[in-house]
């Protein structure tokens, strides 16, 4: 059995998280066992089998949209047989195949519910977000409706936080707590930077506000002691 699970959805809104994928697979190598969420539900029950049947203490990197105590498989699914868009991959219904898992969810809203449902059903740890809308919040208020440009700026830059802190994390072998003080150093990095590089410009200072509400939204449930990649 692997060490670390990555379950990622192949939606076309998603497609900005390949490189991080492509990221994963060469960091962990034969560590790390994927599975995409494509149309079918094979592939959504193949993913949920493999969580089920990990070995304890397994990561579980979570890259699919999500809401406040589900996560969410992909919206295309043949045969839908749920009340909602998306085909549910994980919430309460199903909630112990994560007993004795660390889960990494990269999806939004997974700091609210989610995180004490993994705790209160075995879950070891789970490291989560708010909601992640890729521009700044006040200016989408203010306008009514976020920028593309800036939306494309954040993603780039958020693969690239979350890659580095991957790799610091994985090479010092650090705790959950560590991964997401890790997060919020690296952030800092690049908030500075894209300001520095970028004086003046409006669209870089939308996507800095973003990444600064983003760090501020990271958090963790359970015992933030535990090595992540341990």
């Amino acid at each position: 059995m692997k060490d670390i699970i990555s379950i990622y959805s192949g939606e076309e809104d998603l497609v900005f998280l390949i490189p991080l994928i492509n990221f994963l697979k060469k960091l962990f190598s034969e560590k790390i066992e994927l599975y995409e969420l494509d149309t079918s539900t094979k592939s959504h029950t193949l993913a949920q089998a493999g969580l089920k049947n990990s070995k304890p203490n397994t990561l579980v990197i979570i890259l699919c949209h999500g809401g406040s105590n589900y996560i969410l498989g992909n919206k295309n699914i043949e045969e839908l047989n749920v009340d909602t868009e998306y085909y549910e991959l994980l919430s309460g219904k199903n909630i112990d195949i994560i007993e004795n898992k660390k889960l990494l969810c990269l999806s939004c809203n997974s700091k609210e519910g989610l995180g004490n449902l993994v705790i209160n059903n075995g879950g070891l740890g789970l490291i989560g977000f708010g909601d992640i809308m890729f521009d700044d919040p006040l200016s989408i208020k203010k306008e009514g409706f976020p920028n593309k440009e800036v939306q494309e700026i954040s993603k780039s830059i958020m693969v690239s936080i979350l890659s580095e802190t991957i790799e610091i994390c994985f090479n010092t072998n650090a705790s959950i707590k560590d991964f997401v003080n890790y997060f919020k150093l690296i952030t800092n990095k690049y908030c500075d930077k894209i300001l520095l590089g970028n004086r003046g410009n409006n669209t870089y200072l939308r996507a800095a506000n973003f990444l600064w509400n983003l760090k501020h939204e990271i958090c963790y449930f359970g015992d933030g002691d535990i090595l992540i990649f341990d």
